[in-house]
């Protein structure tokens, strides 16, 4: 829903960090890629930039 909407509820970043590190990936990780995603359009970032930084946050996290 957060890059669906565009809008990123407090409730949703709660949801999705518990999931996130539930999973095994660390806290400030799972900050910066979600502030990552979150601001992608408004940095004009596009879509497949966000794919490549998402893969090199769970490189990092391997």
């Amino acid at each position: 829903m957060i890059y669906l909407d565009k809008v990123v509820e407090d409730v949703e970043l709660e949801v999705a960090t518990r999931y996130a590190e539930k999973l095994g990936f660390p806290p400030r990780l799972v900050s910066e890629l979600f502030t990552a995603v979150a601001t992608a359009d408004e940095e004009g970032i596009p879509l497949d930039a966000v794919q490549n930084r998402i893969e090199e946050f769970m490189r990092m996290a391997g």
